[in-house]
């Protein structure tokens, strides 16, 4: 890292002194919960027969929609410490600080339902990705399902990688 950068760790634990959501938070509930709703939809699966991991918890938004929705088991992933204490005391759910591209304290195939939203785009590009994709499959049983939204490239272009 050059003198005067910071890693990513320390910009995302700024994450939440930075952000004011209180107006939006009705919105962004509802985005969480309206996702999980349609992935449910998807894949025709009931939730209290599913275990989820969500990859990328933030401040934990999915994970209290998820517990509310009565999935038989939730586990998040969030690598910032900081958001990591934010989404366990909103949520009250298990959430592992740990980070793609490999999800050292999770066993192959453990999960229904992988879910990840505005993830990949914090990749340093394609190749990172990929491999990151390739993790969340990993983590994910055969004949389960892998979620993922990002923002649309084509019209992130050159500002879509945070590397």
């Amino acid at each position: 890292m050059t003198e005067g950068a910071r890693s990513t760790v320390d910009v995302y634990d700024s994450y939440l002194d930075r952000s004011r959501w209180e107006p939006s938070e009705p919105l962004h509930r509802w985005v969480a919960r309206r996702s999980l709703i349609e992935f449910l939809k998807v894949t025709k699966q009931k939730p209290a027969l599913c275990d989820f991991l969500e990859i990328g918890t933030g401040v934990g938004r999915v994970a209290a929609e998820a517990r509310k929705l009565g999935y038989r088991k939730y586990v998040g992933v969030e690598p910032t410490p900081a958001l990591a204490a934010y989404a366990r005391q909103v949520s009250g759910a298990l959430i592992v600080e740990e980070s793609l591209p490999e999800l050292n304290s999770i066993q192959d195939g453990a999960f229904d339902q992988t879910f990840s939203m505005h993830v990949l785009e914090h990749s340093t590009g394609f190749a990172e990705a990929r491999s990151w994709c390739a993790e969340m499959l990993r983590v994910t049983r055969v004949g389960g399902y892998v979620c993922v939204a990002a923002p649309d490239i084509r019209d992130y272009g050159s500002f879509f990688w945070d590397g």
